[in-house]
């Protein structure tokens, strides 16, 4: 079984599915690179990840990362009349970003705009109306990823956008992994271009 990867090489050709690449012309992601082309206006952004529960649905376990200012003592939400912390969501299997078993964590970006309205993202088309616009490698690999924590991945621009690759699962029992060739537009559309299986095991998760 192979464990290769692309993302270890900086230099050759790599074909994957019907397309053939120059890995020289793809630069790593920076996992620091946390200075997203969020919306004009909004003045308070952070990913909320669901790190899973016990077997009934409860005693959701919630990290916060904020990525812009400080979240107000008050602000305008359909949910706020329901639950004093609306973005502690009780559907956590209903996130995007799901790609991170055993933890079965799942994602959700949330902001505040200068108007004190909560915004909430649940899944990636309703993620452009926090980021509108992909103009940063980091923004192209987070719509792919959708994950702030684990960004390893190469990139390269194009006219309308970004390549990017990635390594990933591709099933969950065996575990097998894959590199996968995505195009991420500047509009936020994801199109998955190829795929290569580079590991596969005997695990399950």
């Amino acid at each position: 079984d192979s464990n290769y990867t692309a993302l270890t090489r900086s230099s050759g050709m790599y074909r994957i599915g019907e397309y053939q690449i120059d890995m020289s012309k793809f630069k790593d992601v920076k996992s620091v690179d946390r200075k997203y082309s969020f919306a004009t206006g909004l003045t308070y952004v952070a990913l909320i990840r669901v790190n899973g529960s016990d077997a009934m649905g409860d005693e959701l376990k919630y990290d916060t990362t904020v990525l812009l200012g400080s979240k107000p003592s008050t602000y305008v939400s359909a949910e706020t009349s329901k639950d004093p912390t609306p973005w502690k969501f009780k559907l956590f299997n209903e996130g995007f970003g799901n790609d991170c078993p055993p933890g079965v964590c799942t994602h959700y970006f949330i902001a505040i705009n200068t108007m004190n309205e909560l915004i909430t993202a649940m899944n990636l088309e309703q993620l452009k109306n926090i980021i509108p616009v992909i103009k940063k490698p980091a923004d192209a690999a987070l719509f792919v990823r959708q994950d702030i924590v684990s960004m390893d991945a190469k990139y390269a621009k194009t006219k309308d956008g970004f390549l990017v690759l990635v390594n990933r699962t591709i099933t969950e029992c065996p575990i097998d992994y894959a590199d996968i060739l995505f195009h991420v537009s500047t509009k936020g559309e994801l199109k998955q271009l190829g795929m290569v299986i580079t590991k596969k095991t005997a695990l399950c998760h």
